[in-house]
């Protein structure tokens, strides 16, 4: 610094930075997927834990250290963007808009999600005024029927069991075709792998069902054991995961 900070006083760092839309499934990412002519379709997915939020803009990446985000993405009209809260409002262009999203709640860096696509989407109400929806390739939407129906119930059913309100207006699961883990729980975007939201009743398997169940519920136990509540530090993970892992079978038996 030219001069020395003053303590109460508020700060504004800016600086220039270049991400890269990469291959590597870790960051800001590039997925494909076919459609039913056989046109590969692209989107662009985030997946940023542990540390790989610094990838996409300048942060720190520590689970303990948490900020309010607001997310800004510049997309093609026939795509829709998506990311932890709610769309604030849309400023158009030619060919292009920017999407500008309300500001989050605290959160750590590696919940941060946001997803571009041109996927189709199945709406369900959950809990009191919640948006619970599930997104996936338009040809594939039909088979995220049952993942729509229990998500929401289970959703519901964990405001009321740990008596915390869910604190975001919104819950967006997505079905990526590409993805380092089954599923991430960004809050208010989880991703997870496509074949851990459809499910097809005339050629599933009764226990891919069962699999699928409690995934979900896993990834919405998180909402609250890791994003509200999170751990200090990486090494304390196991209690993070572990105590999803015990509550998805709570939230499983409840549907």
């Amino acid at each position: 610094m030219d001069e020395e900070l003053i303590k109460g006083e508020r700060y504004t760092l800016q600086m220039e930075f270049l991400g890269y839309l990469n291959d590597q499934l870790r960051g800001f990412y590039r997925s494909t997927y076919r459609d039913d002519d056989g046109t590969t379709k692209y989107l662009a997915v985030t997946h940023f834990q542990p540390t790989h939020a610094r990838r996409a803009f300048p942060c720190f990446d520590e689970p303990a250290l948490k900020a309010t985000f607001e997310v800004h993405l510049a997309r093609e009209t026939w795509m829709t963007s998506l990311s932890n809260m709610p769309l604030a409002r849309v400023e158009g262009q030619e060919g292009w808009v920017w999407d500008r999203f309300e500001r989050s709640v605290p959160m750590s860096t590696y919940l941060v999600a946001f997803v571009v696509s041109d996927f189709s989407y199945i709406p369900s109400t959950s809990g009191k005024d919640t948006l619970f929806r599930i997104w996936a390739q338009p040809s594939a939407i039909r088979h995220a029927e049952y993942v729509s129906e229990v998500g929401s119930k289970i959703l519901a059913f964990y405001e009321s069991y740990f008596n915390v309100s869910y604190p975001l207006p919104k819950m967006d699961m997505v079905a990526v075709p590409d993805i380092a883990v089954r599923g991430m729980e960004n809050w208010g975007l989880i991703t997870m792998i496509d074949r851990s939201i459809l499910y097809d009743p005339d050629v599933d398997s009764a226990n891919h069902k069962d699999t699928l169940l409690e995934v979900v519920a896993h990834e919405l136990a998180h909402q609250w054991f890791g994003n509200l509540v999170t751990p200090r530090w990486w090494d304390d993970l196991w209690l993070n995961e572990g105590f999803a892992t015990f509550v998805a079978y709570i939230g499983s038996t409840y549907v």
